[in-house]
């Protein structure tokens, strides 16, 4: 398939995030958002968190266009959920999802397994947080993932070194499960919350 070229925007920088030292070992999920309604524009999405509206994202992407607002290392505030946050990476991605759109958040992901040599679990906002976000990306966070692994294997071919395989199933399973229980942790604290 047709690789589109993404340019890395660094001017932009989030200022609602936790300063921590996590390694590459401490991160084995990427979460996807979207910037809610449709219409807004790229700069205005990362001016928007420049701002330090208390919320953040690693990357802010649309068609042809990556912006990085929070270095990996640091945690940024993006799940609702501080041990999510702790293990994960967010993408806010462009609610419209065009193909451009799409493939890109591919090529960015594929490029950050290749980089780092490891494969994440993505997962959607919603598996974890009573939200609408990631919208209409939602439904196809498989056929992302398929995107990206199709993008991984076309890079090997290539002979680009360090391409981690995709996740496996059981690999796949035993992060869904761990997810699922740190869900119930959050809605057993709800649910007591609501009681006190």
């Amino acid at each position: 398939g047709d690789i589109v070229q993404y340019t890395d925007i660094t001017e932009y920088t989030a200022t609602s995030f936790t300063e921590a030292n996590r390694t590459i070992a401490d991160i084995d999920t990427i979460v996807i958002h979207h910037w809610g309604n449709d219409g807004q524009r790229f700069e205005d999405v990362c001016n928007f968190f420049a701002g330090g509206p208390g919320t953040s994202a690693h990357f802010v992407v649309e068609s042809g266009r990556c912006a990085q607002l929070v270095e990996f290392k640091d945690i940024a505030w993006h799940a609702g959920n501080w041990a999510a946050n702790q293990r994960s990476i967010g993408i806010e991605c462009r609610p419209e999802m065009s193909n451009e759109d799409f493939e890109t958040v591919a090529q960015v992901i594929a490029d950050l397994e290749t980089y780092y040599g490891k494969s994440f679990y993505v997962h959607g906002h919603r598996d974890f947080f009573n939200t609408a976000c990631p919208g209409r990306w939602y439904d196809q966070l498989d056929r992302l993932i398929d995107r990206v692994n199709a993008i991984k294997e076309g890079k090997v071919e290539r002979g680009v070194e360090n391409v981690p395989a995709p996740l496996d199933k059981a690999e796949v399973s035993a992060l869904r499960a761990s997810w699922e229980k740190l869900q119930n942790a959050v809605d057993e604290l709800g649910k007591e919350i609501d009681h006190a």
